[in-house]
């Protein structure tokens, strides 16, 4: 099965940027041996097509010979959404993380792996991330300080 999609010069940014993000949060954090494959041939093939169709300035090579991804200032607006959105998963993951680690000494008998079947309890952890992830959102780690038992 074939198909054709006429996109405008906008659409096709934003189409360049999109797989170039996608394929970063599939295989960004992975081991070399355990990359999603299919997700960068797919990215590739349509960046090959771009590229044929006259969008040389828009679809780069790289340094490796054959591997293509956006153009100048294409890939530094791509660059930029990817460490944004790390920078707020970060973030967001560190408030969820003190938050349950909190209800943890606080019910120390509760199996947290099981925490989702006690609503009470999911209610309580949501309030506590509340009160982190404000902080983080403004001033990141800024304020975080480790205790040590010493």
């Amino acid at each position: 099965m074939s198909i054709s999609i006429a996109l405008d010069k906008h659409q096709i940014r934003q189409l360049i940027k999109s797989l170039y993000i996608a394929e970063h949060v599939y295989n960004s954090a992975r081991p070399e041996d355990e990359l999603v494959d299919g997700n960068f041939k797919l990215q590739q093939f349509i960046y090959q097509q771009l590229r044929q169709k006259g969008n040389q300035d828009l679809v780069a090579v790289r340094e490796m010979p054959g591997v293509l991804q956006p153009g100048g200032k294409l890939l530094e607006e791509a660059d930029a959404l990817i460490d944004e959105f790390e920078e707020i998963k970060f973030l967001l993951d560190l408030s969820t993380k003190l938050a349950l680690r909190d209800l943890e000494e606080k019910y120390p008998d509760l199996d947290f792996d099981d925490a989702g079947s006690y609503p009470e309890i999911e209610e309580e952890l949501m309030t506590l991330n509340q009160t982190y992830l404000p902080e983080f959102m403004e001033n990141g780690v800024k304020n975080l300080k480790l205790e040590t038992g010493k």
